[in-house]
């Protein structure tokens, strides 16, 4: 993906992330992101609400592949989650 485009991808997922109320409307990205899962910030039902807010923002699906743990410790696994997604998506819209 072209850096614009990720930083766009980036930006949007920021937000979500700030409409669902798991980050502060004054939040700054900092290259790592806030932790999410060690901290407590988010649970079960953050994920699930932040699954339907990504898959309709992006027009993505998240599969059960997509729930692991990993994807979800800071705010930078989660924008590399759905950054792939989003470009896997388009590969398969090539194909």
């Amino acid at each position: 993906m072209k850096g614009g485009i990720v930083e766009n991808i980036q930006q949007e997922v920021i937000q979500i992330l700030i409409d669902e109320a798991i980050l502060s409307p004054d939040y700054t990205h900092d290259g790592q992101g806030t932790e999410l899962l060690m901290d407590n910030v988010i649970d079960s039902l953050n994920i699930v609400a932040l699954i339907m807010a990504f898959e309709k923002k992006f027009d993505i699906q998240l599969g059960p592949e997509d729930i692991k743990a990993e994807n979800w410790v800071n705010v930078n696994s989660v924008i590399n989650l759905v950054s792939n997604l989003i470009e896997d998506d388009k590969k398969n819209e090539k194909q």
